[in-house]
């Protein structure tokens, strides 16, 4: 690798191809594998997806998730009521298997799936009425120029629901000691110690870092309207395989766990930002 930005993204786009079926934490179905599976994705994705339908989603919109991956947040919102989604990945094994998930779970007509590169989506501009990224935003070289062509191909008052893996969180902290780098995500290595790997290919931001982003992509033509925060005691590797073996039979004292842990450690694993264009 010579760090230029095709490498950088063919790292990215190489190993999501080799764990597309795998990807995620709930199956093809949506149906998660343990009941701490299910509260992650009921914190990460099933909470705010339904905050978000109610709140900045009406029935005729042209939604849009960038970096759909295998589908899993694509069907979050079909279940939630949305009438159509564009879902873009440059992986065509992630699409595949998006593409599978939706004829299984018979909204196929309601799936717009689209390869492509978030750099250069292939939309005109000002035609998506909401965009939604999340797990992508940390594996880009160049936020900045995906962050730019969304505000191009948004509507006038058009919103982007941002999710943001947080600097400093409990999950960071965890990543950082015990978790692995993307490259080995597809290996049976069980430790890795390539700290400066694992920050180039998986960052974390503080908001400070993501309004800056915010500032230099779209200048003052935003305002963030929301912020939702996203699971405080969730953690990475080791620790997290000991969450799953310690609450495999019961979620409900991992939600106690979460309301304490949010109450003494303020930063969250990660926060949804929703950007509204000015």
């Amino acid at each position: 690798m010579n760090g230029t930005l095709s490498d950088f993204s063919e790292v990215i786009k190489e190993i999501h191809d080799k764990i597309a079926n795998e990807y995620g934490i709930v199956d093809i179905y949506g149906k998660p594998s343990t009941p701490f599976d299910g509260w992650v994705f009921e914190e990460s994705v099933l909470r705010p997806v339904r905050d978000i339908m109610e709140r900045y989603i009406t029935p005729n919109d042209i939604l849009l998730e960038a970096g759909c991956g295998n589908g899993q947040i694509v069907q979050s919102y079909i279940k939630n009521g949305a009438s159509k989604i564009i879902g873009l990945d440059f992986s065509f094994s992630m699409l595949k298997v998006a593409c599978q998930r939706a004829k299984l779970n018979h909204y196929e007509e309601k799936f717009i799936p689209i390869q492509g590169d978030i750099y250069t989506l292939p939309f005109k501009s000002g035609q998506i009425d909401f965009v939604f990224i999340y797990g992508v935003l940390e594996h880009l070289e160049k936020p900045i120029i995906a962050l730019k062509e969304i505000f191009r191909v948004l509507k006038p008052k058009g919103f982007l629901a941002l999710g943001v893996p947080r600097k400093y969180s409990l999950a960071f902290f965890s990543y950082l000691l015990f978790g692995l780098s993307v490259p080995k995500w597809a290996t049976n290595y069980k430790w890795d110690f390539s700290f400066k790997e694992k920050l180039k290919y998986y960052k974390f931001y503080s908001l400070r870092e993501i309004k800056k982003f915010l500032q230099t992509a779209w200048g003052g033509h935003y305002q963030i309207v929301a912020n939702i925060p996203v699971c405080y005691s969730f953690l990475v590797g080791f620790p997290q395989n000991l969450q799953r073996k310690l609450f495999a039979y019961n979620s409900k004292i991992m939600f106690l766990i979460e309301s304490l842990v949010s109450k003494i450690y303020k930063i969250p694993a990660g926060n949804y930002l929703i950007i509204k264009k000015k």
